[in-house]
């Protein structure tokens, strides 16, 4: 069933976890503020807690069934300034009403003029040689980070279900 969300204290917490691979640790994002949760889509905002070139806030969509998320970065003065894409893999427990999402190393950034870089090829196959990353979860990234790459080609970029992009 679809739950919606408005970041409301009456509504239901659900716990978010973000698990990196290289090196293995696992971040509680649950803070961030829940904007709207169903079957295919989650959305949060955040504020930086440390500026990484320049970003102070940023909303986050999560693509359940796609294996990404993108997020729209904002400066100190609230102007937007690029999507960063992580290539994820998405595990929902709704037993434990948790959603644990895997970073699979592979990211994008695009730009409003519609650049776009890939990042971490290199550390996605050095992970793979240590042995932290397996060949089915190597393949998964590079097949999400493909189907992303599709989609900012294809003009479809931002997907449409965010809000106007201010990009």
């Amino acid at each position: 069933p679809a739950c919606f969300f408005d970041g409301a204290d009456s509504m239901i917490q659900i716990k978010r976890l973000k698990r990196k691979l290289c090196p293995e640790r696992i971040d509680d994002i649950s803070s961030d503020r829940l904007i709207q949760f169903d079957e295919e889509l989650m959305v949060t905002e955040w504020e930086a807690t440390r500026s990484k070139m320049g970003v102070k806030s940023a909303r986050s969509y999560f693509y359940l069934k796609e294996g990404f998320s993108i997020t729209e970065k904002f400066d100190k003065e609230g102007k937007f300034m690029y999507w960063y894409c992580d290539v994820l893999d998405i595990e929902h427990n709704e037993a434990e009403n948790k959603v644990v999402f895997t970073d699979l190393i592979l990211d994008l950034v695009v730009f409003p003029d519609g650049q776009m870089t890939v990042l971490d090829l290199s550390e996605l196959a050095d992970g793979m040689e240590r042995g932290e990353i397996n060949v089915k979860m190597t393949a998964k990234a590079l097949r999400n980070l493909d189907r992303l790459v599709l989609i900012v080609h294809r003009g479809q970029f931002p997907p449409p279900q965010m809000k106007k992009s201010p990009g």
